[in-house]
């Protein structure tokens, strides 16, 4: 088996074009998140086992590659979550369609955390191309959690909920997920940390009652 990191060996089968943009992602993010932005695309796609300029046909630049490696996984995560709220069973209750976004929102956080952070870095930094960066990924993630605003309004309706603002809701909640993951040595005793699940069901409960117990006028 090989090591984590190491390169992709073929396998003697054509991999598909899908398959080397999904390797290339991977690696991305690997890399990314141990080197940040500085990383070579070569070793990018040496890890990912394949050529330079097919990294280059796929994604068009370094900063290209960039935004996808950070967007795609959210805006994904929001596509299959709508996917299955729209299938969802009538017995449903909205703490769970709640508890399964935020729970599933924290997960994704968890796993790109240091992907998340080299984004932070960078954004820091600044000048160019890292601010059109910052500002690409910022438009990304903007329409990916807009996905979600038809989501609140049809569940609030149902549920006879007034008065929410779905955009700002849906900033809220990334808000505290990301903060809580991204900064966790900063709000938390580094000795008693919460468990996983006490954070997933503080933040649940918070955004549960916050949309179900306000006045029609706010």
């Amino acid at each position: 088996m090989p090591s984590r990191g190491a390169p992709t060996r073929s396998t003697g089968r054509r991999r598909s074009s899908d398959d080397v943009r999904a390797q290339l992602l991977a690696a991305a993010r690997d890399l990314f998140g141990t080197q940040g932005y500085g990383v070579k695309t070569k070793e990018i796609a040496d890890r990912a086992g394949t050529a330079e300029s097919v990294l280059f046909r796929n994604f068009g630049s370094k900063a290209d590659l960039f935004v996808a490696a950070v967007a795609a996984p959210f805006s994904n995560y929001v596509t299959q979550y709508v996917a299955a709220w729209e299938r969802h069973p009538p017995s449903t209750t909205a703490e769970e369609l709640v508890e399964d976004f935020v729970s599933g929102l924290f997960d994704l956080a968890r796993s790109n955390r240091p992907l998340l952070l080299s984004m932070v870095a960078a954004r820091a930094e600044g000048g160019d191309p890292l601010e059109r960066i910052s500002s690409q990924i910022g438009r990304e993630l903007a329409n990916a959690f807009a996905k979600m605003y038809r989501v609140l309004i049809e569940e609030s309706r149902a549920q006879g909920y007034e008065g929410m603002d779905p955009p700002v809701t849906i900033a809220a909640v990334v808000s505290m997920v990301l903060g809580m993951v991204l900064l966790d040595d900063w709000v938390f005793p580094p000795s008693r940390p919460p468990s996983r699940t006490r954070q997933e069901r503080e933040v649940t409960t918070m955004v549960l009652h916050g949309i179900a117990h306000r006045s029609p006028d706010v």
